[in-house]
């Protein structure tokens, strides 16, 4: 069997993540060293996720392309050019060049994001195992990108600068680019027609009269509310308690050498059992780790909540996953991901803007207000969920 796309599709989508793990962290830090204040700071993270939302638009998009990967190639130029346009703002502070930069580096880092990982069933044989290892090293891209990003950022901006080790960043998601290009080519789409997939209308309706998929929703939108928060959280913490600002990467970081280490462990040992009742019992975990962060007034220990939440979150996710393609039906499969997908990057996106607004007011006040909406979540959702 030919491995070679999955290791080009792996080592592509690696890059790609590693470079939107690291943006955020980016953002923050250049928006604060251009002096901007803590509401400003939370719309530029916003701007990176809220245009998230159209992912299902994005996603038919795909669908009906013969050329899908192409249009990903485009997608990942452009999030190059439009960052560099907003570091540049940032570095004259211009702040409306970065806020219309970074909105443009959302709408395309949804391709490089969920629109790429919809791409693995043209890439992988029509194989269930095959299909599985490939969504298990799929995870473990994300992971990478989560730990190294913030790492490499950190690494960057301490023997640098902070301008410097952004534009580094753009050398490797240009780099993807370029390795996603030899995977481009047409895709069978005779055999489907817009009968035989499912329209928008029809996957809102499907979504929302499956009570599955409702607290599947639910849950995932619930706790990617209140992960939101724990980036600018660590920067403002380590700055106020430590007067390093930079050290809030180590904490970034600590969360996804967590899910870096959870996501290899999947690949050995794959999560058994009902979707659902996981969703809900990692959600638990997740809530008493923040809740450690929460109460915690020592960076190490504080480290170590970070690596904790890192380890439950690859278990959710994963469990989210498996519910998307458990609940869904066949037909809209790939576009329930994407619905999932943009409502939880959507619902992030409002969880850094809450975190940005409320800081300044009281440093744990973004993260009382998180784990506030991410039990009512789980208490709404997790109920009976079998």
């Amino acid at each position: 069997m030919n491995s070679k796309p999955l290791v080009l599709y792996v080592t592509a989508a690696t890059l790609c993540r590693t470079v939107t793990g690291a943006s955020p962290l980016a953002v923050i830090l250049l928006a604060k060293e251009s002096n901007a204040s803590g509401v400003l700071v939370g719309l530029f993270s916003t701007c990176l996720t809220l245009p998230h939302l159209l992912g299902p638009v994005y996603g038919r998009w795909l669908d009906t392309s013969r050329m899908p990967l192409a249009i990903i190639c485009y997608a990942v130029f452009i999030y190059a050019c439009c960052f560099v346009l907003s570091v540049y703002g940032f570095a004259v502070r211009a702040h409306s060049i970065s806020g219309v930069s970074l909105m443009l580096c959302g709408i395309c880092s949804a391709f490089l994001m969920g629109g790429l990982s919809t791409q693995l069933t043209h890439i992988v044989p029509n194989n269930t195992q095959r299909k599985r290892v490939s969504q298990s090293w799929d995870t473990v891209t994300y992971a990478i990108g989560s730990t190294l990003g913030p790492l490499i950022f950190a690494l960057l901006a301490k023997h640098a600068s902070l301008h410097s080790a952004a534009y580094s960043l753009v050398t490797l998601v240009v780099i993807a680019g370029l390795i996603l290009s030899r995977l481009a080519k047409p895709v069978n789409t005779e055999e489907k027609s817009h009968k035989e997939s499912m329209s928008i209308t029809e996957v809102t309706r499907v979504l929302a009269t499956s009570i599955a998929l409702k607290r599947t929703l639910i849950m995932t939108s619930s706790l990617s509310f209140c992960l939101a928060s724990l980036p600018v959280f660590a920067v403002y913490f380590c700055e106020y308690g430590l007067a390093n600002k930079e050290k809030g990467a180590y904490l970034v970081t600590a969360f996804g050498f967590g899910n870096f280490v959870s996501a290899i462990w999947l690949i050995v040992r794959p999560l058994k059992g009902e979707a659902l009742l996981m969703l809900r019992d990692y959600g638990s975990g997740l809530l008493l780790c923040i809740t450690l962060i929460g109460i915690s007034q020592n960076f190490e220990i504080t480290l170590f909540g970070y690596f904790l939440v890192g380890v439950l979150n690859a278990l959710f996710f994963t469990a989210s996953l498996a519910a998307r393609t458990e609940y869904a039906p066949p037909r809209g499969a790939s576009q329930i991901y994407m619905w999932v997908a943009a409502t939880k990057i959507g619902t992030g996106s409002m969880g850094a803007l809450c975190a940005g607004v409320l800081i300044d007011s009281y440093l744990y006040l973004p993260i009382i207000v998180a784990l506030v909406v991410l039990a009512v979540g789980l208490f709404i959702a997790g109920r009976n969920p079998a």
